[in-house]
């Protein structure tokens, strides 16, 4: 289907990993489009005009952000977000929001 594989939808992570190529990836035909776009739509991450819902937003981790960067070609993290991966705004000129985000930092360096 998306390159000449064929790839199962076992759970709401894999459902989010393919909406994201459904809406940066150029080379879906046609029919694997309209199957994850009515998946979607039936499991509240998509509606009726094809948006995205909050519940979309809620499933994004960093697997499912990375995959959207190496799509679009945008490579660099959003300036004003969390080092961490957390998602949490920062303020100033800080690199994480929390101290738990800077303990998280230290444990993924170490």
């Amino acid at each position: 289907m998306i390159r000449g594989q064929a790839f199962t939808i076992r759970t709401l992570h894999d459902l989010v990993l393919m909406v994201v190529r459904l809406r940066y990836e150029k080379g879906l035909n046609d029919k694997a489009r309209e199957r994850i776009t009515d998946i979607a739509q039936t499991n509240g991450l998509l509606d009726a005009a094809g948006k995205p819902t909050s519940k979309y937003f809620a499933l994004i981790d960093d697997e499912v952000e990375k995959l959207a960067r190496e799509l679009t070609g945008h490579t660099k993290q959003a300036a004003g977000l969390c080092a961490c991966g957390c998602g949490r705004m920062v303020r100033g000129r800080a690199k994480t929001a929390t101290q738990a985000c800077r303990k998280r930092m230290s444990r993924m360096a170490a």
